[in-house]
């Protein structure tokens, strides 16, 4: 499974087929918890080093989700014309993490949108490319454009920080980036964990 092409065609080509399960919420917070509130809403720990995320971590077995203890419903999605399964987790009503699943069943990959999800140095959806680079100054933002225009920040840990790359002028792909002005409010989008690291694409 490609990592760049599968990130891509999750947004674009996901389709829903069926409905599968839902799971209760009992000792949910006891057990799963946070570190601390932001406002009234949690903010959830993300740990770059093992991708978990309220005991959710990539590499397990779809079958034990259950005993993290939070809802979720159950999805077949179709990528490139394979189909694969795929959970919607619900930590609360401000967070949602979505479960990308292997052929064997594992989670292959997990990825939220919700800002109230954060790695150790507070970066997550709405961070800006300059707090990334502040905070991991060997971390790279890049560009891509094989199987469609991405923008990614790689930090060289488990997490991959997704912009919106349909934000951005056309010469922010070409050869001369030099050109390219990134919005001054552009912010992630998009927080990616996989049970490994990722080095930068060249």
């Amino acid at each position: 499974m490609n990592v760049i092409g599968l990130t891509t065609q999750l947004h674009s080509k996901i389709v829903i087929v069926a409905l599968l399960i839902l799971c209760p919420t009992t000792g949910c917070a006891e057990r799963c918890g946070s570190d601390r509130l932001d406002g009234s809403k949690r903010v959830w720990s993300l740990n770059s080093e093992t991708g978990e995320i309220a005991g959710v971590i990539p590499g397990m077995a779809l079958a034990t989700l259950r005993d993290v203890g939070f809802p979720f419903e159950g999805h077949t999605v179709i990528i490139e014309g394979d189909e694969y399964a795929e959970q919607v987790m619900f930590l609360d009503h401000a967070t949602t993490l979505r479960l990308l699943a292997n052929e064997e069943g594992k989670v292959y990959r997990v990825s939220t949108d919700s800002p109230y999800v954060k790695d150790e140095r507070g970066m997550g959806v709405n961070s800006s490319v300059d707090d990334l680079s502040r905070n991991y100054p060997s971390g790279k933002l890049v560009f891509l454009h094989e199987g469609g225009r991405q923008v990614k920040f790689f930090n060289g840990s488990n997490v991959v920080f997704v912009f919106d790359a349909s934000a951005l002028e056309n010469q922010c792909f070409g050869e001369d980036r030099g050109m390219c002005n990134l919005p001054e409010s552009y912010g992630v989008s998009t927080v990616e964990v996989f049970g490994f690291r990722l080095p930068s694409p060249e």
